[in-house]
This record gives C-alpha cells, structure tokens and sequence, in this order.
C-alpha cells in the first residue's frame, strides 16, 4: 500500500489522460509512432496498450463511432447525389444512362455489405460486453480465483 493515495490518484488520472488521448489518435488513424509523440511516451509503450485486449477494443469501438458519424454525414449528402443519379438514368443519351445505372447498383451494393459489417461490429460489442460482464460476475463469485487464470 502506498502512504500517498493522492499521488496514485494522480498518476491514475495523467494514464486514463494519456490513454484517451491515444484512443482518439488511434482511431484516426495516426501511426504508432506519431501517437508516442503526440502523447509523450514511446511507440513501444503504445504497441504495449494496443497488446491489452480492453484497450484494442476501445480503439476499435472509436474507430467505429467514427465511421458511423461520417457514414451519417454521407448518407444526408448523399440525397442530393442519389438526385442527380436518378436525373442522368433520365438521359437521352444511353451511354449516360448505363454508367449511372452502374455506378448506382454499385454503390447500392457497397452500402448494403457496410450495414451489415456495422450490424456485426454491433452484434460482436454487445457479445463482448455480456463476456466481460460473465467474467467479472464468475471472479466475483469465485472471491477473484476465477479471473487469476484468465
């Protein structure tokens, strides 16, 4: 036990400081290195908590809420595009019309496989979350044995 629990404190909250910080880089998609000189520590210390499973997920969680927020920002300004797609399968002109027809089933075709990877990505959070949830339950029961092992 330290004598200083304020110090410890301290030190706890400058880590959860720094290991936001490197979550939202991360999610960014800032090189390892570029977070260690954002943050002040080394690529090595980052490679360490990209190693630790709960801070992976963390990153990828945030990488996800980040696509979901430029997702949504593509769909609203997308209504427009889908407009002038629609206006050019209108042509007179047929090869006007048969590259906005392509580029209209392959855009309907990507978006439909990015819904169901986010539909996944949902699913394999929510189940990640009942595991974690059953771990801490099992260590809790167990008087913390289960979780010595794990």
């Amino acid at each position: 036990m330290s004598s200083n629990p304020e110090g410890e404190a301290e030190g706890e909250n400058e880590r959860d400081m720094q290991d936001e910080l490197m979550i939202v880089c991360l999610a960014q998609g800032w090189t390892h290195q570029q977070v260690g000189d954002q943050v002040g520590v080394s690529t090595k210390t980052v490679q360490r908590r990209m190693g630790e499973p709960s801070f992976a997920a963390a990153v990828s969680r945030r990488r996800r809420e980040r696509v979901e927020r430029l997702t949504g920002q593509l769909v609203t300004t997308s209504e427009g595009a889908v407009a002038v797609l629609q206006d050019l399968l209108s042509s007179d002109d047929p090869k006007i019309q048969l590259r906005a027809a392509t580029v209209t089933l392959g855009q309907a075709s990507r978006f439909h496989h990015a819904e169901q990877e986010r539909e996944l990505a949902r699913r394999q959070d929510e189940i990640e979350q009942q595991l974690r949830e059953a771990i801490d339950t099992m260590t809790e029961i167990t008087d913390g044995s289960y979780g010595e092992g794990q």
